[in-house]
Order: structure tokens, then sequence, then C-alpha cells
């Protein structure tokens, strides 16, 4: 009735605010990929915390005719952000590169705060400054956290993946796989993450080594699910078509190929 008087008229509509974020994934008990050299990797979330819900309001004001008065409209809408920690390997890695955010792909990963799985490494400034009592160092886990991360309208975290330099590149940068000698005596001897194979029990993989760097077999393998390691150093063996055995009480690898090869200073 206001209108018809020469008075003014306000109606407002609002969205009712999410109360949570939808999550890509987060699974307890899974194992801890292995990557070596470069390899984009899938993210399992550690945890999330201050979801928040940001209002935004316009309005839109149009004159009355000639009654008078007027009709004010005003909208609020909701954008949301999270603070997230995003677990990717095990550590230590050598970098964080890039990611994707279902196909969308960013250069730079600098958005993120990278935690690269030291023995050294330290818990995120801001879980120790808002969650004290949660904020752990994460050591031998390489991840990467996020303050105040945007969400959009819709509350929806998105499939998030990332480019990195894991363990063993042969020369990052310009040559980011692994050497499969290294791959392969990293996975028998390590002390973390190895099968216990005794380091005296391996033979002179020189010539292996050789090989592979001089036809360019440079692998970056990620090994992302509970598996023998038997079956992994088998699809190995296949990939850089060779053959590993036993021999005078040690291990060794010979290569099937007798063709000659020369590349990044080496000659097979």
């Amino acid at each position: 009735m206001g209108g018809i008087f020469g008075g003014s008229q306000t109606i407002s509509t609002s969205e009712t605010p999410l109360a949570g974020m939808a999550i890509q994934s987060s699974s307890f008990g899974k194992p801890l990929a292995l990557v070596y050299g470069r390899a984009r990797v899938t993210v399992n979330m550690i945890g999330y915390y201050d979801f928040k819900a940001i209002p935004h309001t316009t309005s839109n004001s149009s004159s009355g005719g000639k009654g008078g008065g007027g009709v004010t409209s005003t909208s609020t809408t909701y954008t949301y952000q999270a603070s997230m920690l995003f677990g990717l390997c095990e550590g230590p890695i050598n970098s964080v590169n890039a990611f994707w955010v279902d196909k969308e792909y960013t250069a730079n990963a600098n958005i993120f705060n990278k935690f690269l799985g030291s023995t050294i490494q330290t818990a995120w400034s801001y879980m120790a400054s808002n969650h004290p009592t949660e904020a752990l160092a994460y050591r031998r886990v390489a991840y990467v956290s996020a303050a105040n991360y945007d969400l959009g309208s819709s509350a929806g975290l998105g499939n998030h993946s990332f480019d990195i330099t894991g363990l063993l590149p042969y020369a990052a940068g310009s040559i980011d796989g692994a050497n499969p000698r290294e791959i392969i005596l990293d996975l028998l001897t390590n002390a973390e993450h190895g099968a216990g194979f005794p380091l005296s029990a391996i033979g002179d993989w020189a010539q292996f080594s050789s090989y592979c760097i001089a036809n360019n077999i440079f692998l970056s393998p990620v090994f992302d699910a509970q598996t023998e390691s038997r079956a992994m150093i088998d699809d190995l063996m296949r990939i850089t078509n060779a053959g590993i055995y036993f021999s005078e009480g040690v291990l060794k690898i010979t290569p099937f190929s007798d063709a000659a090869a020369t590349a990044n200073s080496i000659t097979y």
C-alpha cells in the first residue's frame, strides 16, 4: 500500500547459506603414494578448517509512477572460503610445479604453501596460530595448504591434482624422469619404504644404468596402492626390456638390447 500513496517499498531476497563444503577425497588408511620423477598426482585431503560464508548484497531501485514512491530490491548471495591441507605423497620431494582443478590448469602453484616432506618439516603457521592442538608437522609427507581458499558460490572443492617432481629425478628441470636403476635400488633398499633388501646383495648395475641413460629411458611411476615389490620390479623390467636375476650371490640386471646408443654424455 505504501507505493500507492507515495511511499517507498523494499523487497529483500536472500539465499540460505550452506553449512559446509563438498570435499573431493579424504580417506583414512589410504597408502601414501611413492612418486618417482615428475608426475601428476591426485590429492587426499588431510583436513579443512574455518569454513565461512561471505554475503554479497546488491540492490536495485526503481522510481514510482504518477502516484510517487518507488521500489528497492535487495538480493543477498554467498561465496565460501575454507582453509585446507591436501596430502600429495611421501617426501621429501623436489618441487610442486603446477595444479589442476577439474580440467582447468594453472601453471604456477604458488597460491599454495608447499611442504615437501622433509624430516625437519614444521607445522603450517596458520594451524599453529589458529588450531594449535591440531598443528602437526607431517614429516616425510609432502602436502600443500591454503588459508581462506576460495570455494566459489557452490562450496564445492573440485577435483584437485598436482604436477610434482618427486623422488630421484635424473636432472631436475631438464630430465625430470628417474633412472630405472635408481628406482629399483630405492624400492629394494630404502630404509623408510624399501623391501628391506640388503645393499650388500646388490650386484654391479652400471651396465643397466648406462643402457637406460644412453637410450633416454627415464621413468616417472606413481605407486599409490599396496603392491608387492616383486610386481613393481617386474613391471619396470618389462618397460626397460631387461632381466633381473640372482647370480654369484648377488642380484644382477642385464639389458636385453645389444644395440649401441649414446645420449646424455653416456655410451652403451
